[in-house]
């Protein structure tokens, strides 16, 4: 990192937990928010890339865009906008239907594949038969039937030499690329069921966990994936056990997963499953996405919700935030399936409330989505009774509505919020609510129910033990009360409310606490030199 110009005590906080390694000891984890954070490691990953292309030219070749998570594009987009003068290839494959979200720049060039013409076909042909000399017949009927696709040309023609050049007549040959593949599925005999499971598991596994699931004979097995091996079906890396296999093309996992039995493939998703939470937790930790895959294909709904769940957290963790609503969403698909009860409820209303923050986050809480959310949350948590996620859903919702402009509608989710929060008794939810209350009526003109509220809270803002959300409410709140007792000309009192916001952002290092510090002191002082009253103003956010 240091070789390629960046400061490690910054890069690696960021980029260990994406890696899921603990951050060392010598490296004080930062304190940014998840937004700041999110786009700290984006940043910090382009300068990393350019920083080592500095050092010598460098090629990054990324394949099947059309299948790439949000976080990934993203990264991408970043590079392909500021790549421009490094020394750097970037190389990227993706379907026709796939639309890239950046403009083609002068240093861009898009190339378009087409089909392969009869004499690259006829090439291709030649070339995948190598010493081994096919008859004009078959090799026209390959051409014709494969239309020119690569993949197609290059699968039907095995199926030709594995056959025999003797045994097949043009209309004997597959008509269909899936046509194809199963016949190359069906040669290799027994190694077939071996490919089937490995095709349940993934794309791409190690031979341990396809031992764990299909306890065959150790010799069978490695037999079967030497068979495949060699028939170019699958990969290998390394020597069993510890070796790992990946599937040649996607295509070709399909159809050996397709030639399951739809009951059998459910109970191998079990299977699988089983096998990872008893026997591979390391792997459940990494790929938490490979589990509940197979929980969800078993159709095993409740252990399937939790681990979506737990999926979401994990990509919220790392920033992930799109990801991270998309399996909220999954999880809360999952749990409309299942039968109603207070039970469903309670857990629905606990993840519309995790995928309203992440949305939140995503969209601002100023956005329809954010707010259509807030509404659907709030609405399960009412019919679920807990007051207290609903009274914080109240609130979060108003803060939406509020910002939004939509004043008068955030006052009535406000009344509701701190109607909830009373009889409850959290401190925590009721600073929230008293915090909104006051924002509601300054902005309305209502100064002095403003006061009142501001009261009411002023032990709670003061606690030392707010979490991040009741500690920016409380730094607002006590910078909203500063412009409140200025209006009605209390300018001590003003003061010395702008010295306890400054007091309240206790986490010097979260720069959005103090960003919002600056940002209403910077209203304060505006308002002072409106109304003209000489005032001091907040040292150090001039």
């Amino acid at each position: 990192m240091a070789s390629a110009g960046l400061n490690p005590a910054e890069a690696i906080p960021l980029i260990a937990p994406l890696l899921n390694l603990a951050i060392p000891a010598e490296y004080p984890p930062l304190a940014y928010s998840p937004e700041q954070q999110r786009r700290r490691l984006l940043a910090m990953l382009v300068e990393w890339i350019l920083g080592a292309a500095r050092l010598q030219p460098f090629v990054i070749a990324t394949e099947d865009l059309h299948w790439a998570d949000p976080s990934t594009l993203e990264l991408i987009q970043l590079l392909v906008e500021q790549g421009a003068t490094g020394r750097l290839l970037l190389l990227y494959t993706a379907r026709p239907e796939f639309r890239a979200e950046w403009p083609l720049r002068a240093h861009h060039t898009q190339i378009t594949l087409n089909r392969l013409s009869v004499r690259n076909a006829r090439m291709m042909v030649r070339h995948v038969a190598a010493r081994k000399t096919l008859s004009d017949e078959i090799v026209v009927a390959v051409v014709e039937r494969t239309g020119g696709v690569p993949l197609f040309v290059e699968e039907l023609t095995r199926v030709v030499l594995e056959a025999g050049d003797e045994k097949l007549t043009g209309r004997e040959i597959p008509v269909t690329l899936h046509d194809s593949l199963m016949a190359r599925l069906d040669r290799p005999g027994a190694a077939k069921e071996v490919a089937q499971v490995g095709a349940v598991v993934a794309g791409e596994f190690s031979y341990e966990l396809l031992r764990a699931v299909h306890p065959i004979a150790e010799d069978d097995l490695q037999q079967a994936l030497r068979t495949l091996a060699d028939a170019d079906l699958l990969y290998v890396r390394g020597i069993a056990p510890e070796a790992t296999y990946q599937f040649k093309h996607a295509l070709i996992r399909d159809a050996a997963y397709q030639a399951l039995f739809k009951s059998g493939c459910k109970e191998l998703h079990r299977q699988v499953a089983r096998t990872i939470e008893e026997k591979f937790p390391a792997l459940k930790e990494m790929h938490p996405e490979l589990l509940v895959r197979h929980w969800t294909e078993a159709d095993e709904t409740e252990r399937a919700i939790g681990e979506w769940e737990r999926v979401g957290k994990a990509a919220d963790g790392h920033t992930a935030f799109r990801e991270a609503l998309a399996s909220y969403h999954e999880a809360l698909k999952l749990l409309d399936l299942m039968p109603d009860s207070p039970e469903r409820d309670v857990r629905g209303s606990a993840l519309r409330h995790e995928a309203l923050i992440v949305l939140l986050l995503i969209k601002g809480g100023g956005a329809p989505e954010a707010i259509d959310a807030a509404g659907r949350a709030i609405a399960l948590a009412r019919k679920s009774g807990n007051f207290s996620q609903l009274s914080d859903l109240m609130t979060t919702r108003a803060i939406s509505v509020f910002i939004s402009g939509d004043i008068s509608a955030a006052a009535t989710l406000a009344h509701e919020a701190l109607a909830l929060a009373l009889p409850e008794g959290d401190r925590q939810t009721l600073g929230r609510a008293r915090g909104l209350q006051l924002f509601v009526r300054y902005f309305r003109d209502a100064l002095a129910g403003a006061e009142k509220h501001f009261a009411a809270g002023l032990e709670l803002f003061e606690r030392p033990d707010l979490d991040d959300f009741s500690r920016l409410i409380a730094i607002l709140a006590f910078g909203v009360a500063s412009s409140n007792a200025y209006q009605l000309r209390r300018v001590a009192v003003a003061r010395e409310r702008q010295a306890q916001m400054r007091r309240a952002a206790t986490n010097k290092n979260n720069q959005y606490e103090i960003g919002n510090v600056g940002f209403m002191a910077a209203i304060f002082h505006n308002l002072v030199l409106r109304v003209g009253i000489t005032v001091t103003y907040c040292e150090g956010h001039g």
